[in-house]
């Protein structure tokens, strides 16, 4: 049976109006830990409606001798521009020519973003404790938001 999702709170973009063949066909390699954040700097916004507060899915791809690659994706809102966020992290992996084995997130938010992308692509989502994130992931992910690292 399968959870009721409450969307409301937690975006989960039905991924069927993307086309992820293309990551399908990419044999699968590595792994990597996602999580959704806010900026604490705000940016200005092009259409001339103020600043905001962006949100960021970080993805840091993992293979067996550590990181290899960080990707930070940004839109205004995640609530509206969840999809986005999910198709800008589809189209950066195909230009990396990478598809992963696994997807590790430690909160809901993360997880319902990514659930159908990962389940129609075949990646494995697993939700950890957020304790069991180790302090080197957890230091580069507040660098990469933070520091206004950006793909």
């Amino acid at each position: 049976m399968e959870t009721k999702i409450d969307t409301t709170t937690y975006p989960s973009p039905d991924t069927s109006i993307i086309n992820l063949d293309p990551i399908k066909e990419i044999k699968k390699i590595g792994n990597a830990y996602a999580k959704i954040m806010h900026r604490i700097e705000p940016d200005s916004d092009k259409e001339g409606e103020g600043k905001f507060y962006p949100t960021c899915l970080v993805c840091i791809l993992k293979d067996v001798k550590g990181v290899s690659d960080v990707i930070c994706l940004n839109v205004r809102d995640m609530y509206r521009n969840a999809i986005d966020l999910v198709l800008m992290l589809a189209n950066k992996l195909v230009a990396m020519n990478v598809s992963l084995k696994t997807i590790e997130v430690s909160d809901k938010s993360t997880f319902h973003l990514l659930r159908d992308f990962c389940k129609k692509t075949g990646i494995k989502l697993k939700l950890e404790k957020e304790d069991c994130v180790d302090d080197e992931l957890k230091g580069l992910l507040l660098e990469t938001v933070y520091c206004n690292k950006e793909d």
